[in-house]
């Protein structure tokens, strides 16, 4: 199963991700790629992203709106090609690792327009049919991701300020469902989502 997460800036987009890593390791299986995870200064305003290898713990500063990075600009941000580079690996490993999920925080203009960043995830994904995903997308992205996935029917999913509680649980049960349903994980202890 390929799911798109798509949602608002500021919603809770990787938020949701760490808690359905969370839910998917619980019931034992296995998790790699990246979530990014936006920083904030004391005014809660918004000045870097940190990438989380999954399968590591490790963590790297991927940009910074108050510190040069030495890479590309993308708005008031300052990149760092080598950590782009370092977590673009990290997903294609993760891609050809057959773990039961990966995730890609997120696939953005970087991926779909300049074909930076994560796009080699794309081709990797449409190689391997089999592997389950959860790509991260804002809303104005996703008819085009979805367009560039089309062979692996992805589904779309929008968190929202009203369903952002129990988006993990379902987004677990959409995936255990899937497992069941191909046979894969005869075994997988399905649990009813909780609000």
């Amino acid at each position: 199963m390929l799911i798109l997460l798509s949602g608002e800036r500021g919603v809770g987009k990787s938020t949701a991700c760490h808690k359905l890593v969370e839910r998917v390791r619980r019931a034992h299986r296995t998790v790699g790629g990246v979530i990014g995870d936006a920083q904030f200064n004391v005014a809660g305003v918004k000045i870097g992203v940190e990438l989380l290898d999954l399968t590591s713990g490790e963590r790297r500063q991927q940009a910074s709106a108050i510190a040069d990075l030495g890479g590309r600009r993308v708005g008031r941000y300052s990149m760092d090609d080598a950590v782009l580079a370092w977590a673009a690996e990290i997903v294609l490993q993760a891609i050809v690792s057959n773990l039961d999920l990966v995730i890609v925080d997120e696939i953005g203009p970087l991926e779909l327009s300049e074909g930076g960043g994560f796009a080699g995830a794309l081709p990797a994904l449409l190689a391997r049919p089999a592997q389950d995903a959860v790509l991260v997308v804002r809303p104005e992205l996703s008819a085009d991701l979805a367009a560039r996935l089309e062979a692996l029917a992805p589904r779309l999913y929008t968190l929202t300020l009203t369903n952002r509680d129990e988006t993990p649980a379902v987004l677990e049960v959409m995936l255990q469902n899937a497992w069941r349903a191909s046979g894969r994980y005869d075994e997988v202890p399905f649990r009813r989502a909780r609000n």
